[in-house]
C-alpha cells in the first residue's frame, strides 16, 4: 500500500472478542479512525501491529419442529443486546444445531428465528415473533465471557403460506425473479416470494392464521398488480385488493397474477461541462397531472432506466 496512515481490526467467528488496534474494543463494530494510527512507508513493513484477543461469550442450542421434533436446517437465529440491537447470530445445521459467530462479553442478550421455510418465528423462550416483535421483551440470556450458555432451544409451529405464478399476460409466459410482497390486515408488510424460472412463488416466513393481501414489484418492465387484477403501478392502498385467507400449517394456493408490459424511459445524465457521465442521481418520473409515479437510477455509465408505465405522456 502507498506512504500514509492506516488502521487495523480483527474480525474472527472463533468466540473472541475482536478489537480495534491498539487494544481498543470493537466486538459489536466500531469507528476504524478511533483507532491508533499505523503510519505506513512504502517499499517497508511496519511490524508489531499485534493483538491479544480476550475470550467471549457465546450462545447456543438447537432449532426443532414442534410437532414432530425434527431439527430445522437453515434458521437464522439471531441474538441482540439489552438495547435490543442487533449484534450476531448463528445458522443451524442438518441437526437443527447453531451456535453464534464471535465472541460478545458477560451480560444480557435475547434471540429470535428468522427463516424461510414457513415456520412461524419465535422470540426466546417460546414467544410469538411471526409478524416482528419487541426483541427485549423476550425471556433474558445471560451470558459469560469465555463460556458459551446453552439450551437456548427453540421449537417452531408451521405458519399459513401463499404460493401461486406469475406470468405474462399476453402470451402466458411465466417471468422470473418478481417479488411477491405479502401485507397484513392493516396493510403492514410481512413477508415475501421470489419467483423462479417456471414464474412460480411460495412465500418464505410462515404466517399465522389470518387474512393477507399480496402484490407484485418487478423491474423488469412489467406493470405491478395487486392481487386480484387489480391495477398498482404507481402505488395502491394494500388492503382494496382481494383477501388472502391463510390458514395455520397450509398453503393458499392460486394466488395467480398475469402482468401486462409497460412502457419505459431511459437515457443518459452528464456533466453539462465535460459530458463526463454522472453516477447516483436518479430521475423521477411524473404523470401528465404532475403526480410522481417512478424513478431510475443512474449506472456508472450515467445510463438510467424507469420503472414501467401505461402507455401516456
Amino acid at each position: 500500500m502507498p506512504s500514509g496512515a492506516y488502521y487495523a481490526r480483527t474480525w474472527n467467528s472463533t468466540g473472541y472478542l475482536d478489537e480495534l488496534y491498539d487494544d481498543l474494543p470493537c466486538w459489536s463494530g466500531c469507528t476504524v479512525t478511533g483507532g491508533t494510527p499505523i503510519v505506513v512507508t512504502a517499499g517497508s513493513t511496519t511490524s508489531g501491529i499485534d493483538f491479544a484477543l480476550a475470550p467471549g461469550g457465546g450462545i447456543s442450542g438447537t432449532v426443532t419442529d414442534a410437532s414432530s421434533m425434527l431439527p430445522i436446517e437453515d434458521v437464522e437465529v439471531g441474538i441482540y443486546d439489552a438495547d435490543g440491537d442487533w449484534l450476531t447470530y448463528g445458522w443451524t445445521d442438518s441437526s437443527g444445531n447453531y451456535s453464534t459467530s464471535g465472541g460478545f462479553p458477560a451480560g444480557t442478550y435475547f434471540a429470535r428465528t428468522a427463516n424461510s421455510a414457513g415456520y412461524l418465528n419465535e422470540l426466546y423462550d417460546g414467544l410469538p415473533c411471526a409478524t416482528g416483535c419487541t426483541v427485549t421483551s423476550g425471556t433474558a440470556i445471560v451470558v459469560t465471557a469465555g463460556s458459551t450458555t446453552t439450551g437456548i432451544d427453540f421449537a417452531l409451529e408451521k405458519g399459513g403460506r401463499i404460493s401461486g405464478t406469475v406470468t405474462e399476460s399476453s402470451s402466458s409466459t411465466p417471468i422470473e425473479n418478481v417479488n411477491v410482497n405479502i401485507y397484513d390486515g392493516s396493510g403492514s408488510y410481512v413477508t415475501y416470494g421470489y419467483t423462479d424460472a417456471s414464474g412460480t412463488f411460495t412465500s418464505n416466513s410462515g404466517l399465522l392464521a389470518g387474512t393477507y393481501y399480496a402484490r407484485t414489484s418487478n423491474s423488469a418492465g412489467y406493470l405491478n398488480e395487486l392481487y386480484d387484477n387489480i391495477e398498482c403501478w404507481s402505488g395502491c392502498t394494500v388492503t382494496t385488493g382481494t383477501p388472502i385467507v391463510v390458514t395455520a400449517g397450509a398453503t393458499t394456493s392460486g394466488i395467480d397474477f398475469a402482468l401486462a408490459k409497460g412502457g419505459l424511459i431511459s437515457g443518459t445524465v452528464t456533466d453539462a461541462s465535460t459530458m463526463a457521465a454522472l453516477h447516483g442521481p436518479n430521475v423521477n418520473l411524473y404523470s401528465a397531472a404532475g403526480s410522481y409515479v417512478t424513478y431510475g437510477w443512474t449506472n456508472s455509465s450515467g445510463e438510467y432506466s424507469t420503472g414501467a408505465v401505461p402507455a401516456g405522456t
